[in-house]
């Protein structure tokens, strides 16, 4: 977006638009990880602790939960929480996140791991 106003009105200053953007305005990396998404072999490799932890643990109803999940974020490069309580979530249960995962660990767990696919997580991380 920022490239775009820029090449379309080159008077205008960057710094001036991240002043009035910096809260709104994504890093480069999530901008382009919504537009083309991500590796799916990488966002395995996100879960991939998460399943080796819990997996005796989880049913057949967490699993699809889970890669519905995975594919979502491989496509789309990251995910609101408030999709997890919405279609297509809601069609392994209806209260989706909540309905499929009741262990607070299990659900603890996998946020962390939803939330390392955010951008203020990408920009605390770049700055830490």
């Amino acid at each position: 977006l920022t490239s775009l106003i820029l090449t379309q009105n080159p008077g205008v200053d960057l710094n001036l638009l991240r002043e009035f953007y910096a809260e709104t305005a994504a890093p480069l990396d999530y901008i382009i990880r919504t537009i083309i998404g991500m590796d799916a072999d990488k966002v395995k490799l996100r879960f991939e602790k998460f399943v080796q932890q819990h997996h005796a643990r989880l049913d057949s109803r967490q699993i699809l939960f889970l890669n519905m999940l995975q594919n979502h974020i491989a496509r789309y490069g990251s995910i609101e929480l408030g999709r997890l309580y919405e279609a297509p979530f809601t069609t392994v249960h209806s209260d989706g996140l909540d309905g499929v995962f009741s262990d607070e660990r299990q659900i603890d767990d996998l946020l962390a791991i939803i939330q390392t696919f955010q951008p203020d997580h990408a920009r605390e991380s770049k700055t830490a």
